[in-house]
């Protein structure tokens, strides 16, 4: 059995004026691999709370629309699926 990829997030841009908590923001980011060349373009980015995605362009950036509370899940078929908090990208 072949080991388990990771897949690493080097960058998660959140672009919003936050007025109060629970406000919906846009959250947009690129996924790219720990040595800063590699995107990922076949990612599904889950909101876990709405259970609703989207998937990364060619280019492995996104946008989605999210709670500043909740928590996406950025995961591709062979890697390890990552949770990301939307308002801070960690």
């Amino acid at each position: 059995m072949a080991p388990v990829r990771q897949l690493l997030l080097t960058a998660l841009i959140v672009t919003s004026t936050i007025v109060q908590a629970q406000q919906e923001i846009t959250v947009k980011g690129i996924v790219a691999g720990g040595d800063g060349e590699h995107t990922f373009y076949d990612l599904m980015i889950v909101n876990r709370r709405t259970r609703s995605g989207t998937f990364a362009n060619t280019d492995g950036s996104f946008s989605t629309r999210a709670l500043s509370t909740d928590t996406l899940l950025v995961g591709a078929g062979g890697y390890v699926t990552r949770t990301v908090d939307a308002i801070r990208g960690a």
